[in-house]
C-alpha cells in the first residue's frame, strides 16, 4: 500500500522540521513534550509517527500547523516548508497555510465536525476562504469528492448534520474536507482510532488511494504499528518527545524492537 507516485528526492523536501523543541508547564517545570525532533518528508512521500500515549506524536503533529494547545508552546526550532520557516509567519500568513498547503485530519471526527451546521456547509467554508469560489460550484465538487470517498448518496451527505452519519461516513466526510482545498500535505492524527478494524482497512486503503492520485503528501500518526507499517514509505519511532529510530518498517522494528512489540501488545 505504500505511495506509487514517491520519486527520488530532487531539490529541497516538502517539509523540514529541524530541531523542534516543544513545553508545558508542570508542577516540577517546563516539561518537554517535543524534545528536539527533525526530520524531513519529501513530495509524495508517507511518513508515519508512531509512539506510545504520551510520546509527544500528536503534540509534534500540532506544533507543525503552530496550533499547539495552550499554556503548550515551540520554544525553538523550524519547520520548514519548502524551504520558508512557518514559525516565523505572521497569524495572517498563516491563514493562508491552513487548510490550503496544510490539511489536519483530527482523530475524533465527531468532535471535527461542527454538530450545529450541515456539512454542506462545512464542506464550502475553506475553499470559499481560500480561493474565493462561487459556492454551487465549491458544492459540485464537494459531492464529487463525497463520491470518489466512497460516499454514495454525496448531495444527501451535505444536507445532513454530523450526528445523522455514521463514525466512518464522519471520517470520510472529514477527508473530502481537507482534500477539497488541494492541500501539499495532510498530516492526520490517529484517523482509525474510532473505526472498527474493517472501517479503519477501508479508510486506510481511501487515504492511501486519495493522497497518491493527488500527489498529496501524507504524515500519518499513530500508536497503531499495523496501521503505521501499512500505509508508511518512512516511519518516525517517537518516545518520551524524543526520535529514537527513523527508517523504513523494517529498519525501525529492528532497531526498537521491544519498544515496538509493546506497542503492538497494548493493541
Amino acid at each position: 500500500m505504500h505511495n506509487a507516485h514517491l520519486q527520488p528526492a530532487t531539490g529541497p523536501p516538502l517539509l523540514e522540521v529541524l530541531d523542534l523543541s516543544v513545553t508545558f508547564p508542570s508542577p516540577r517545570g517546563e516539561l518537554r513534550a517535543v524534545d528536539q525532533v527533525s526530520f524531513r518528508l519529501e513530495k509524495g512521500q508517507t511518513k508515519g509517527i508512531i509512539g506510545e500515549s504520551g510520546s509527544g506524536k500528536s503534540t509534534l503533529g500540532r506544533a507543525l500547523l503552530r496550533l499547539v494547545p495552550r499554556p503548550g508552546k515551540i520554544i525553538e526550532g523550524k519547520v520548514l516548508l519548502d524551504g520558508r520557516d512557518l514559525l516565523a509567519f505572521s497569524d495572517s500568513e498563516m491563514q493562508g497555510v491552513w487548510g490550503r498547503r496544510l490539511g489536519l485530519i483530527f482523530q475524533e471526527p465527531g468532535t471535527a465536525l461542527n454538530p450545529l451546521v450541515k456539512i454542506g456547509r462545512q464542506l464550502v467554508e475553506a475553499p470559499k476562504h481560500h480561493f474565493g469560489e462561487d459556492d454551487q460550484a465549491i458544492r459540485e465538487r464537494a459531492a464529487e469528492l463525497l463520491r470518489e470517498v466512497g460516499i454514495l448518496e454525496p448531495d444527501r451527505c451535505m444536507e445532513s448534520y454530523s450526528h445523522e452519519l455514521s463514525t466512518g461516513m464522519q471520517q470520510r466526510t472529514l477527508l473530502a474536507m481537507a482534500l477539497l482545498c488541494r492541500p501539499d500535505l495532510l498530516i492526520a492524527d490517529e484517523p482509525t482510532a474510532s473505526l472498527d478494524s474493517v472501517t479503519e482497512f477501508q479508510v486506510l486503503e481511501l487515504l492511501q488511494q486519495m493522497t497518491s492520485l493527488r500527489k498529496v503528501s501524507l504524515l500519518l500518526i499513530s500508536h497503531d504499528w499495523n496501521v503505521v507499517r501499512r500505509v508508511s514509505d518512512q516511519i518516525l519511532v517517537m518516545r518520551e518527545g524524543r526520535v529514537i529510530a527513523e527508517g523504513t518498517a523494517g529498519q525501525v522494528s529492528t532497531a526498537s524492537e521491544s519498544y515496538i512489540r509493546d506497542l503492538v501488545a497494548e493493541e
